[in-house]
Parts: C-alpha cells; sequence; structure tokens
C-alpha cells in the first residue's frame, strides 16, 4: 500500500486546482473569441441599417449595392469574415440585407 505524506497531498490538490483553472481559462476564451465575433456581425448588420436609412432620406432611393454604402457612406465591409446578401427589389423598397460569418 503507498502511502502519501500531507506535502504529497497538497502538492497534487493544488496541481489539480491549477489544472482546472487552466481549461476554465481555455474554455472562457474561446465562448468570449465566439462572442466577439457575434458582436462585430450585429454591429456591422446595424451600421448597414444606418446608412440605409440615411441613404434614403438623403438621396430618396435606396442604394443599388453595399459597394455603394461603402463608397460614400463609409460602411465597413469585413469581406474576409463575412458574406453578404444585398438583395434589391427597386430602388424605392428596401433591400433586404443579410450578413453571415464565413465558414472558416
Amino acid at each position: 500500500m503507498i502511502r502519501f505524506d500531507a506535502k504529497s497531498v497538497t502538492v497534487l490538490v493544488l496541481l489539480l486546482v491549477m489544472m482546472g483553472v487552466v481549461a476554465y481559462m481555455a474554455m472562457s476564451m474561446t465562448d468570449f473569441a465566439s462572442g466577439n465575433d457575434e458582436r462585430q456581425m450585429v454591429a456591422v448588420e446595424m451600421a448597414i441599417d444606418s446608412a440605409l436609412l440615411q441613404c434614403y432620406a438623403l438621396e430618396g432611393s435606396y442604394p443599388p449595392n453595399l459597394q455603394y454604402l461603402s463608397e460614400h457612406y463609409g460602411v465597413m465591409l469585413y469581406e474576409d469574415q463575412f458574406e453578404y446578401l444585398y438583395d434589391v427589389f427597386a430602388s424605392n423598397v428596401r433591400p433586404n440585407v443579410q450578413v453571415t460569418p464565413k465558414l472558416r
């Protein structure tokens, strides 16, 4: 039978606690990174919506494409991170805009 002294047990418990803390931090960082992408996607959608309204108010029509919003209204498009669907029906009908994360 193996016997452990108090010092060995203390070291073992501390090592287990440290491993648990490291594992928890790793999982938290993964959750934070994915949440950050979601927040950025929502911010891009809000910026596009705001620019759409501003364009319609100033020019009397919606823009023909997202590049127009980028060039004339300063909307930042993160094409390396997101895919954009910009569906235009007519210049006086609000376009359907969808932002989705790119698969990596």
